[in-house]
């Protein structure tokens, strides 16, 4: 996980990057094989649903 960006420490600096969207894509894609391109993004259609909880 750190080398696709996720940072593992207690305390940041002020000057630490936030880079945990990009690693979240990252490693989606190193777990599933498919990359997140934008026009993938565009052009899939997504399914929602809810469901109540007793």
């Amino acid at each position: 996980m750190h080398d696709i960006g996720f940072q593992f420490w207690e305390e940041t600096s002020n000057t630490a990057q936030d880079l945990s969207a990009p690693a979240a894509f990252a490693l989606a894609e190193h777990l599933t094989g498919v990359r997140s391109t934008p026009e993938l993004l565009q052009k899939t259609t997504f399914t929602c649903g809810s469901a109540k909880i007793r």
